[in-house]
């Protein structure tokens, strides 16, 4: 996936998380370390929307962004 497009997806799911009231840096890393979609909110699609993404770059964009 390109770039842009990959940090656009992250960037509304990060929106998502922090709009549900929840710490976005906690809910990716707890993600990218169980791999249970349990963690990303369903607000705003964003649990249907990481699941589409490579946790290769999940990991990137956490370590960039957080």
């Amino acid at each position: 996936m390109q770039r842009d497009k990959f940090e656009r997806i992250m960037d509304h799911i990060v929106k998502c998380i922090d709009d549900a009231g929840y710490s976005a840096e906690e809910q990716l890393a707890a993600y990218v370390l169980t791999g249970d979609d349990y963690y990303i909110t369903r607000n705003g699609n964003a649990r249907e929307w990481i699941k589409k993404l490579d946790i290769k770059q999940i990991k990137r964009y956490i370590k960039q962004n957080f």
